[in-house]
């Protein structure tokens, strides 16, 4: 079963794909932040920047589109297409940020079905004229999960590469667990290839859905793949000890901050990006062992205080 890394703003921009790839190699495809289709009509030199397909040299990349309103998804899709070669475009219909939702983007497109139908029919007519395939990364309703035939019915019009399926709905955040249930729904209503999105943190995990729903194409994997790395391994069946996946998140970090720093500067932004990545990466650890550690972590202003804390945490 295909593995997928899914995009997490602000985290696994170029940089981050192309050292976890060297470090872990195994997953197939990598999915970009989402770039925000709006009225400008114009990209930010840091998007096509994470994009460009010289950046992303080794690992194969699908660019994420946010949007509203189809006429500014069919640019951004055409000029992404056109500029750099991508064949396929995802549309992102999961973010449940009230910063997005509230502009009826990313989850929030799911409020009134009859408009998301009526947007993916323009979308998918100018991509079938234009030579591209869009596939479409989705959570399944607001609130609850009432509206999941109707929405199925609406996703089964529509050809696309690939759904993506995060069962879950807006309110849940990332906080209650996924509702297995809704996603079976979804398997047995689906005529597109399916993969499952979604609290894959553990090998077990992988290996549940890829037992209980055989069908499923992949498994893509975001936060897992922050807190445990080696969670690559363990799926490709690469034994390791305890102490060599050590000696593999250490190189991962090492390799990560040595090039944050080389291209970020002064101190703050480059801790800001090494505090993110703690952030996850400490669930990993003995919380009690290092506690004292990633209190320091948090309250590290210069890098040279950073340096010395992570010191004591690899031993």
């Amino acid at each position: 079963m295909n593995i997928y890394f899914a995009p997490l703003e602000g985290i696994t921009g170029y940089i981050f794909r192309n050292i976890f790839n060297e470090v872990f190699p195994g997953v197939e495809e990598y999915f970009a932040p989402f770039i925000v289709a709006n009225k400008t009509y114009k990209f930010k030199n840091r998007e096509l920047l994470d994009i460009n397909p010289e950046n992303n040299k080794n690992i194969t990349l699908i660019p994420q589109l946010l949007a509203n309103k189809s006429e500014e998804f069919n640019f951004y899709a055409k000029e992404i297409n056109e500029r750099f070669g991508y064949k396929e475009i995802n549309l992102n219909l999961g973010c449940p940020m009230s910063t997005v939702v509230s502009k009826h983007r990313g989850c929030g497109m799911l409020e009134d079905l009859y408009e998301l139908d009526c947007f993916l029919s323009d979308i998918f007519d100018f991509a079938d004229k234009n030579n591209y395939e869009i596939s479409i990364k989705t959570r399944l309703g607001l609130d609850d999960f009432e509206d999941i035939d109707e929405l199925m019915g609406i996703y089964n019009k529509y050809k696309m590469s690939r759904l993506i399926v995060h069962p879950r709905n807006r309110k849940d955040m990332y906080k209650n667990s996924v509702n297995i249930n809704a996603f079976k729904s979804v398997y047995e209503l689906s005529r597109n290839e399916l993969i499952y999105n979604g609290d894959i943190l553990t090998l077990d995990d992988f290996e549940n859905v890829e037992a209980n729903f055989p069908q499923v194409k992949g498994i893509m994997i975001g936060r897992g793949f922050l807190i445990n790395p080696t969670l690559v391994d363990d799926i490709k069946g690469n034994s390791l000890s305890y102490e060599e996946k050590i000696e593999k998140i250490k190189k991962f970090h090492d390799l990560y901050y040595t090039t944050i720093k080389e291209k970020m500067s002064p101190d703050a932004p480059i801790l800001f990006k090494m505090k993110e990545f703690w952030h996850y990466l400490k669930n990993y650890f003995d919380e009690d062992k290092y506690k004292k550690q990633f209190k320091q972590i948090k309250k590290c202003k210069k890098c040279s205080d950073y340096e010395e804390t992570v010191k004591s945490i690899w031993g």
